[in-house]
């Protein structure tokens, strides 16, 4: 579900503010790595979207 620029805009400045609040962030880790997620708007510098 793609959620509009706004609302993007207000969880992103509540993720940041949490954030800064309580120097906490969480991830994901296993033996082999972190789990990430990329981005489908973001080109790379080999021409890759993601």
């Amino acid at each position: 579900m793609f959620k509009n620029h706004l609302d993007i805009k207000i969880h992103h400045e509540k993720f940041i503010k949490k954030v800064c609040e309580t120097n906490i962030v969480y991830s994901l880790k296993n033996e082999i790595g972190f789990a990430t997620s990329n981005s489908n708007q973001v080109v790379e510098e080999d021409g890759e979207t993601g």
